[in-house]
């Protein structure tokens, strides 16, 4: 399957489903239907009629920058990460308002540079609607470590004693969240990718700050 993760909404106690992009041919799909109808300045003609040169210049660049992308180290290890549709577009509107009259076409260079020099991580608070329960959970474990004064380090083995410390206090909690190592660990792997939690290069791998 895809790596979409079903969570549910602290606001409606609703069921969300917030799709990852999978490959990059998802991706440059959803680029090219974003960039599929340009409106630029420079597109319009006095009486608003699109100038056909412009327009097919565009349509090229738009291909070539699909292409490219498809081909991207840069985009694949942002997809391995966790990249979601609306980083993506975020990422692409920096893009097209750095156009100008001299470099009025999109390029996947640009694109690029937007997602991983401007974007590099989304804010914690645009990220926390996207974690899966057991992620956010994790946080709360790590945070409750880090409210008790708990010495240091703060490994993923202690962050999940406090885990199993929650499933024993909510044993209506344990029949679904009662995972076993590999998907917790995987979990957070990925809150150490977003960088929701902060590795400390001096302790032993999977310690957090």
């Amino acid at each position: 399957g895809s790596k979409a993760e079903r969570v549910r909404s602290r606001f409606s106690g609703r069921q969300l489903a917030l799709s990852y992009l999978p490959t990059a041919a998802d991706a440059t799909s959803l680029l090219r239907r974003a960039l599929s109808e340009p409106v630029p300045a420079e597109a319009k003609s006095v009486d608003g009629r699109l100038v056909r040169p412009f327009h097919g210049a565009w349509a090229s660049a738009v291909d070539e920058l699909c292409a490219a992308l498809e081909a991207s180290p840069t985009l694949e290890r942002l997809l391995w990460h966790g990249l979601t549709p609306r980083t993506l577009l975020a990422g692409l509107k920096l893009h097209l308002a750095a156009l100008s009259p001299a470099a009025p076409l999109p390029t996947a260079d640009g694109v690029e540079a937007a997602l991983a020099r401007e974007l590099p991580l989304p804010v914690a608070e645009a990220l926390l609607p996207e974690l899966s329960v057991v992620e956010l959970l994790l946080l709360l474990c790590l945070q409750r470590r880090l409210d008790t004064d708990a010495p240091p380090p703060h490994t993923l083995r202690a962050v999940l004693r406090e885990y199993h410390q929650f499933l024993a206090d909510a044993p209506e909690a344990a029949a679904q969240y009662g995972l076993p190592l590999p998907p917790l660990t995987k979990a957070f792997e990925h809150l150490l990718a977003l960088g929701l939690v902060a590795a400390d290069r001096r302790s032993p791998a999977g310690a957090a700050p």
